[in-house]
Parts: structure tokens; C-alpha cells; sequence
């Protein structure tokens, strides 16, 4: 899938989406007319989206929060890969969430993509560099298709499902094998947006962002 049509799946999902810069993690500010920070209230049209990234060059960003979208960002494989076995042996309600959820893989590791019922608060496990984190309010992460600093393209691996996970992300990632190092605010729920049927900061430890997105 293209980067237009991965941008029209998440907005025909309730989820908001702006430009960043060619192979950047930056608000592209010349394509948005403001702060990014508008999209946490504003769903952007289909004819802004195909202005935006029809011609491939742009990338961009999703915006977490919208129908309390959580995105889990594994900044290690080795965490990655000990969550999905530790899922393997769980009950099959969570074992579903985990392995279904959509994931992209990043230039270090994974983004996960799920929601739950409740407004999640943003958070730290393991460790500040190189761990895990989770982007729940006024966050944003790159989307998939889009092209890293260093030219690696943000893959998607399976399936596009939001799973909602019962009950918040303790349930799915549980601090007991990956403890909280900080919790942010909760800055509260997003607006639930009207657009047509037809149409439709996160900060990080990478040398290469400058103000947010992953």
C-alpha cells in the first residue's frame, strides 16, 4: 500500500493524520498552515490528504489518541521479540490483541497499534534510551510507508486492526516484565469528529528527530 492509502485507512478509522517532511519526522509547517497539535482536534479532509501525499514525496504522521489509539513503540528488537513470546503463553483474549494488532516495523524496531476502551496516559518502560514507549495523548508517530532519515521505510507487518484492548495497556505489556520508568499527565479524550462517510510528540531518543514523531 502506498502512503495515501495507508493515511485514507486511518482517517476512515476516526484517526487523524498530517504531512512531515520528505524522509523527515517534522511537521512539514508549509503544507499545514499551523501547529500540528490542530490535528488533535481536526480530522483532515480526503482532497487534503491526496494534496498532501499523492505524489509519494511527503511523509507522515499519526496522530495517537484519536478512538484512544495507543501506539507501543519497541525502540529494541530484543524487547519486541520478548513481549511476542511472553504473549504467546498468555490466555487467548490477550494472545489475539498481541498478535493481531497492526505493527510496523521501524528503523530500530516495532510500533504497535492498538486502542482501548479508556484514555491511556503517555509512558516510559525499561529504560529512557532504548526501550519502550507509549504514545497515547498528543503524540505522534510516523506512519507507515513513510521513509526514515536513514532511508529505511516504516513496513507495515501484518494486517491493519486497532484491537481494544479491555483493559489498557498494563493488561497487554504488564509492568511486571516491563516496569514503568515514567508516566506523563493525562491530558484527556480526544473529540469524536464528523467527517463524510465517502471521504474521509512524540519524542524519541534518534539522533535524527528534532521536535517529535518516531
Amino acid at each position: 500500500m502506498t502512503k495515501l492509502e495507508y493515511a485514507l485507512l486511518f482517517v476512515k478509522n476516526g484517526i487523524s493524520v498530517f504531512p512531515l517532511r520528505h524522509r523527515g519526522k517534522e511537521p512539514e509547517s508549509k503544507l499545514i498552515s499551523g501547529q500540528w497539535e490542530n490535528f488533535t482536534t481536526e480530522i483532515p479532509s480526503i482532497s487534503l490528504l491526496e494534496r498532501w501525499l499523492s505524489s509519494e514525496w511527503q511523509n507522515y504522521a499519526v496522530v495517537c489518541g484519536w478512538e484512544n489509539l495507543v501506539v507501543i513503540d519497541f525502540d529494541n528488537m530484543d524487547y519486541y521479540n520478548i513481549w511476542m513470546l511472553w504473549a504467546s503463553t498468555q490466555h487467548e483474549i490477550i494472545r489475539y490483541a498481541c498478535e493481531t494488532a497492526f505493527k510496523v516495523k521501524t528503523s530500530r524496531g516495532v510500533h504497535v497499534y492498538v486502542r482501548t476502551l479508556e484514555p491511556e496516559v503517555n509512558g516510559k518502560r525499561i529504560k529512557k534510551k532504548g526501550g519502550i514507549d507509549i504514545q497515547a495523548q498528543r503524540k505522534y508517530i510516523v506512519g507507515p510507508g513513510s521513509v526514515h532519515p536513514s532511508g529505511h521505510v516504516y513496513q507495515a507487518m501484518n494486517e491493519f486492526i486497532l484491537p481494544v484492548v479491555m483493559g489498557g495497556i498494563d493488561e497487554i505489556l504488564p509492568v511486571e516484565l516491563f516496569p514503568l520508568i515514567v508516566a506523563e499527565p493525562e491530558t484527556g479524550t480526544m473529540p469524536i469528529v464528523e467527517f463524510p462517510p465517502i471521504n474521509t510528540e512524540y519524542q524519541s531518543d534518534d539522533p535524527f528527530e528534532i521536535a517529535s514523531g518516531t
